[in-house]
């Protein structure tokens, strides 16, 4: 996450961050502690562990004072300092104290003066209270050839392809800085000097590997003593991950014995010492803080189902979400209408892309993620998420065809795949047996196959006979079948979005969801449940509303396509009206052949008002409305045909039009002013529709001013 060390593991609620080697879990106050070297060495002197003796210096001459005070070799270092930067040992002189005293600064307000340990150096790596690997540190140094002088051993040791820059790699290159240079002062040593051959120059005193050191594995020999003592130090600290820096004579015997000392407590110890030591074996630290903090009994990641197919992914979406939300869960929620957590929305517009799967699977209230997984984010970014634990495909029905190289209905089919491919080996993909391109996908899918059908074809009989899962329609019910158990879900008149049956389109759509969540393991009577609570124009709106209004019903839906044009006329057609009046339209990114379709389809309308969406999508102005108006004409001659541009006009002039009886039905651009409309309009209704018609022709004014074309009432 950006540009520096901060990760984010797991899903959803399970998710965890980690910058460095600091968790989401570490405490604050204890990183707080740790980077302050006097607060650290009183804790863990309360505490009965060793540490230097020393003070804070107030000033240069205090700090000389203070040397004088301890006697024999000191430390100059900074209060508040990491990486070793600033710090100074081996110090004997008021000179050299001062000197480094001067460095210090450069680092901290705060300069620490404290006796200096005797011994080897190491670092114990505490991972959740146990020690996980040990370490003994070497300053940086280099070794002679009797040619080069030590300015040239330093160029040639740092074209060592394990250093690097930073942390980029297992060792750090070796830098020149005043700290380097006194060290060499006090052996009477410039950077010009050419040492002789195998002769060994220490650079530094410090044994940090981001100055430049090395490291040596240690942690078979570690004393258990020291063991427990580095992980007491990690405790008093509050501190998951801690890196306990101890001098001693010898780490396999007791630090209290050696008269060793705990030197510093780090919060964020680096780990490439026990990954990548020079000598000795690696340990896996990453892992034991990964397995920290994920352990083997808790997941990781929320379930994911992923929707898609051409015609029917929102419903099925919404249909999904909505159960689960019934069923207790914390849901988050992608589809075409926006992003939804927990039910509010966040987000508000076409959220089926990768992006948007990235906003709910970070989120960490969110238990399950339902994902509306469109053609255009696959072609362009890909999935948004690794593997799914249900993936469904609705159908393959001919739209965006001719775009992002998706010339064919097999071309589509094969991008949709993606999501049957990328199921979990223990998850299941849901898929249309009545769709023979989308029953093709089975063999693709990595783990197991739950197929749905209204009218069970061979395929689906084989696929049971074979053990498999399906769901289906009998008796007017959505039933699970699997082996010989048949378990009955929900009647499709306790369903409203089925219509009693009469919208085919939808029962496909609750087939799915219900097999989607069958797969994820929700009980039978929770589905039930959330099928039967699932209102049309509260949870799914925009799809197959059906508003009435005295004798005149209005019908609004998203269909932009041939096949779900068709598929909401075939509902139209049985819900017995007068006369079926059409407001219509078509996207411009469709190809002329699927306009036309659309426009043949329209002749199955007794009235129809051509509108034009007004997001153009690079067409010229009128020219999707006169290739859909002339295609309706086309169909049926003598039919009734009016293109009116802006969406609002066409619905308000079909509403003007109609008579008891009759039924409009809407393919709308945009929600949210269509439904005002009809709100405004359904408020007059009863009083004073034959008054404003008759005196004024219009109930509306549209104000086209406003991005939104939002309607003004008379």
């Amino acid at each position: 996450l950006g540009p520096g060390s901060l990760l984010r593991l797991g899903t959803g609620c399970y998710n965890r961050y980690i910058e460095a080697t600091i968790t989401g879990l570490t405490s604050c106050i204890g990183v707080d502690i740790a980077c302050d070297k006097t607060i650290t060495n009183k804790l863990l002197n309360e505490a009965m562990i060793p540490t230097p003796r020393g003070k804070v210096a107030r000033d240069e001459e205090h700090a000389v004072e203070i040397a004088q005070e301890l006697g024999g070799k000191v430390v100059v270092k900074p209060c508040d300092g990491n990486q070793g930067k600033g710090v100074s040992l081996n110090l004997l002189s008021e000179a050299e104290v001062r000197a480094a005293y001067k460095v210090a600064e450069n680092y901290s307000n705060n300069i620490i003066v404290e006796e200096q340990i005797e011994g080897r150096h190491y670092r114990l790596l505490v991972v959740n209270g146990r020690v996980e690997a040990a370490a003994e540190r070497f300053p940086a140094q280099v070794t002679g050839d009797g040619v080069h002088s030590i300015k040239e051993l330093i160029e040639i040791e740092n074209q060592n392809k394990l250093r690097g820059e930073g942390h980029e790699k297992p060792l750090t290159r070796i830098r020149a800085d005043q700290v380097m240079f006194n060290v060499l002062a006090r052996q009477n040593l410039t950077m010009n000097y050419v040492p002789e051959k195998d002769e060994s120059i220490n650079l530094r005193d410090n044994a940090n590997l981001s100055t430049g050191g090395t490291a040596e594995d240690v942690t078979d020999i570690v004393h258990p003593d020291n063991m427990r003592l580095a992980e007491r130090a990690a405790r008093v600290l509050n501190l998951d991950v801690a890196g306990i820096d101890i001098v001693t004579a010898d780490i396999a015997s007791p630090l209290i014995v050696d008269a060793g000392a705990v030197i510093e407590v780090n919060a964020a110890p680096g780990i490439r010492m026990h990954l990548f030591p020079s000598h000795g074996k690696r340990r896996p630290v990453g892992d034991a803080i990964v397995d920290y903090l994920f352990p083997w009994h808790r997941r990781h990641s929320i379930p994911v189902l992923s929707v898609t197919g051409t015609n029917g992914k929102t419903t099925t979406s919404r249909l999904i979400a909505h159960t689960l939300h019934a069923s207790g869960k914390k849901v988050g929620l992608a589809s075409t209408d926006g992003i939804y957590i927990d039910g509010a929305l966040v987000d508000q517009g076409d959220n089926t892309g990768p992006v948007s799967a990235d906003v709910v699977l970070s989120d960490p209230l969110v238990e399950v993620a339902v994902l509306e997984t469109a053609r255009g984010g696959m072609v362009r970014r890909g999935l948004g998420y690794s593997v799914a634990d249900v993936g469904v495909v609705t159908n393959i029905a001919a739209d965006h065809l001719g775009l992002d190289g998706i010339e064919t209905l097999e071309d589509l089919a094969h991008v949709k795949s993606l999501v049957v491919e990328t199921v979990s080996s223990k998850g299941y993909a849901v898929l249309n047996a009545d769709d023979g391109r989308v029953l093709a996908m089975a063999e693709r899918c990595p783990g197991k196959v739950i197929l749905y059908s209204r009218s069970p074809n061979k395929e689906f009989l084989r696929h049971l006979s074979e053990g498999g899962r399906g769901v289906t329609v009998q008796h007017n019910a959505i039933y699970f079948l699997e082996g010989e158990s048949r378990v009955q879900v929900a009647a499709l008149a306790e369903i409203e979005i089925t219509f009693n049956g009469r919208a085919g389109y939808n029962v496909e759509n609750c087939l799915a969801a219900a097999g989607a969540l069958w797969g994820l393991d929700v009980s039978p009577s929770d589905i039930a449940r959330g099928l039967t609570s699932f209102d049309s124009k509260v949870h799914n709106p925009g799809r197959a509303n059906l508003y009435t209004f005295g004798d005149v019903r209005v019908l609004i839906d998203y269909g932009h396509n041939p096949e779900g044009y068709q598929q909401i006329l075939n509902l139209a057609r049985g819900l017995d009206a007068k006369q079926l009046i059409g407001v219509v339209g078509v996207p411009g990114d469709r190809r002329d052949e699927d306009i036309k379709t659309v426009g043949g389809i329209c002749g199955q309308f007794d009235k129809v008002y051509v509108k034009e969406d007004k997001d153009l999508r690079d067409r010229s102005p009128g020219e999707v409305s006169r290739i859909l108006a002339d295609a309706a004409k086309a169909a049926r001659p003598g039919l009734v045909v009016e293109e009116i541009a802006c969406e609002l006009e066409a619905l308000q002039k079909a509403l003007l039009a109609s008579e008891p009886g009759d039924l409009i039905v809407m393919f709308y651009e945009k929600l949210a002013p269509v439904r005002d409309l009809l709100f405004n309009y359904r408020s007059k209704t009863s009083s004073a529709k034959s008054r404003n018609f008759a005196s004024t022709g219009e109930l509306y004014s549209v104000n086209l001013s406003g991005g939104d074309q939002r309607l003004n009432r008379k």
